[in-house]
């Protein structure tokens, strides 16, 4: 019988592991974040993920790059809205 299911499943029947905790990391605080520390990839690269994983879990995520660090912050798109009016 066909069903709903909440993702495909992975072809080595294992979950997915994300490379870095945006459970911790978007949870409204603002974080900095370290290139070499935290991640590896360049800040650029990094600040793309973390919006891309925000947009997953419905967030915005505001970055800012300073030197080699990244920092950002992630909102709820409704609040973030409501800001900015």
């Amino acid at each position: 019988m066909a069903e709903v299911v909440d993702q495909l499943p992975y072809p080595d029947g294992q979950g997915h592991r994300e490379m870095y905790p945006w459970g911790s990391w978007l949870d409204g605080r603002a974080w900095k974040l370290e290139h070499l520390d935290d991640f590896r990839v360049k800040p650029e690269s990094f600040r793309r993920a973390a919006k891309q994983a925000g947009a997953v879990r419905g967030f915005k995520v505001r970055t800012r790059i300073v030197g080699s660090a990244v920092y950002l912050q992630a909102v709820r798109e409704d609040d973030d809205e409501r800001a900015a009016a």
